[in-house]
């Protein structure tokens, strides 16, 4: 299941759902709030989205909603020249947007900096043990969860 995330517009919800490190807006909520009653149909005459469809959850349940991504959310304010599009456009670009990008940088950091960290520690094995360097190091605390597969050697049977 995905994460979603519930942020609200003049009493409005807008769902933003992760999937693999990318966010989509549940086009239904931005069309309700346009008061576009057929999201198909703008998104259609709008931009080329290929349609993707998840499920989550909500109050009434387990719910399939169409999403869409940023860029395509951006097509259809922009292709609205009402009231409320410039108001959503402003709020979204304030408010939603860079919390996103934020979340992106320090995911970003993050691993590059396991990936150094791994990348070191791969080295130091491929070294024979009886060359190995005395080395000390402490690793930070890194806001991933580590999976260690153990492997089974000869010894371990």
């Amino acid at each position: 299941m995905s994460d979603v995330s519930v942020f609200t517009f003049r009493k409005m919800p807008v769902r933003v759902v992760s999937i693999k490190d990318q966010n989509y807006f549940v086009v239904r909520d931005i069309c309700n709030i346009l008061g576009f009653s057929n999201p198909n149909r703008e998104l259609a005459k709008h931009t080329a989205n290929v349609p993707l469809y998840e499920r989550i959850r909500t109050p009434g349940g387990l719910q399939v909603v169409r999403l869409v991504p940023r860029s395509d959310v951006e097509k259809l304010l922009s292709a609205n020249t009402g009231r409320k599009a410039l108001l959503l456009d402003r709020w979204l670009k304030t408010e939603v947007f860079p919390k996103f990008e934020a979340d992106e940088r320090s995911t970003a950091e993050a691993r590059n900096l396991l990936t150094g960290y791994l990348n070191f520690m791969k080295e130091l094995m491929s070294v024979p043990i009886d060359r190995q360097p005395a080395v000390i190091f402490s690793l930070p605390d890194i806001p991933f969860r580590l999976e260690v597969q153990k492997v089974s050697s000869e010894h371990d049977r």
